[in-house]
């Protein structure tokens, strides 16, 4: 004898058919084809119709009793309001394109603003907001992604100096139409967008849309965008991590040194008219922490660049 064992589609499919209030023996009775359910098979229709009546789709009467007297019902409304929460799950995950290059449109506001493109590690979900019938605003917001930047000057997606850094240190950018942006995901995977057709229902559309093209990178790049950590700056080059270099830098010529946890720097101003001494706690596991005094006309300016 084979078992079965029902859905929770199988549930909602069976209170779509009946009204009224049903013993979870008369439920298992009617939804196993056999009508002699055994009692691995009550147990766990039992349980689906408790996770249910928890999520809000059915009724309980006598709950906690035995399977002759624990009674469940539901209502049309609670039922379609499941099923459009359903629909509206599975579709989030199905606005997406797993191909590695292609052109896509997409209604904005729908989905949560989110459209995926590629799988797996080259997973990305951009998120979008209108701003205009020229320019849309693109996020971070989605945890698939790491960071996004402008690629400015590049005419095409295909057409994208890889072998320059491009600034990551926004949450969010505009692009306009014609206008490349560049994502890295927490996969430190790279992917290009470039907005080609923008809608505004707002502005006479008559819906929402954007189009654009797409392309999943096959290059492994390196720090491509430049994300607040590891930014530089005029005064400081090629920044390293403490684990690999205990000395980090100089601090108007005094050095800044590890030791433990701690960073501690000193300076005096070119005229010895003020000594400071800075202290203060580096971030685990190695991350990077500089300041920068800068003497202008006799006053001292800190600069701190620290690691996330």
């Amino acid at each position: 004898m084979e078992l079965e064992y029902k859905t929770e589609a199988d549930i909602i499919q069976y209170f779509q058919d009946r009204t009224g209030s049903r013993s979870v023996l008369i439920i298992a009775q009617q939804l196993i084809s056999r009508n002699n359910p055994q009692e691995v098979e009550i147990k766990h229709i039992r349980k689906l119709l408790h996770s249910l009546k928890a999520e809000g789709v059915l009724l309980v009467k006598n709950e906690g009793e035995d399977i002759y007297h624990e009674e469940f019902s539901s209502t049309p409304d609670r039922i379609e309001k499941y099923l459009e929460a359903t629909t509206r799950k599975k579709n989030y995950y199905d606005n997406k394109n797993p191909n590695r290059e292609g052109e896509v449109s997409f209604d904005y506001s729908s989905n949560d603003h989110t459209y995926f493109l590629g799988q797996d590690e080259e997973l990305f979900g951009i998120r979008f907001s209108g701003a205009s019938q020229q320019a849309i605003h693109v996020y971070t917001d989605h945890s698939s992604i790491r960071s996004l930047a402008m690629v400015k000057g590049a005419s095409d997606i295909n057409d994208v100096n890889l072998n320059k850094k491009y600034d990551g240190t926004s949450r969010a950018r505009s692009p306009e139409i014609g206008q490349v942006v560049l994502f890295r995901n927490i996969y430190d995977k790279y992917a290009l967008i470039q907005i080609v057709d923008i809608k505004m229902e707002s502005r006479g559309d008559g819906f929402d849309e954007v189009k654009f093209k797409f392309k999943i990178l096959n290059n492994s790049l390196d720090d491509v965008i430049a994300e607040p950590e590891n930014l530089s700056s005029p005064a400081v080059k090629n920044l390293e991590k403490a684990e690999d270099k205990p000395n980090l830098g100089i601090i108007a010529g005094g050095p800044i040194t590890a030791g433990g946890d701690i960073l501690v720097g000193s300076q005096k101003s070119e005229k010895n008219e003020m000594d400071t001494s800075i202290h203060w706690h580096q971030k685990p596991v190695g991350q990077i922490i500089i300041g920068l005094i800068v003497t202008v006309g006799g006053g001292v300016i800190l600069y701190f660049l620290f690691g996330v």
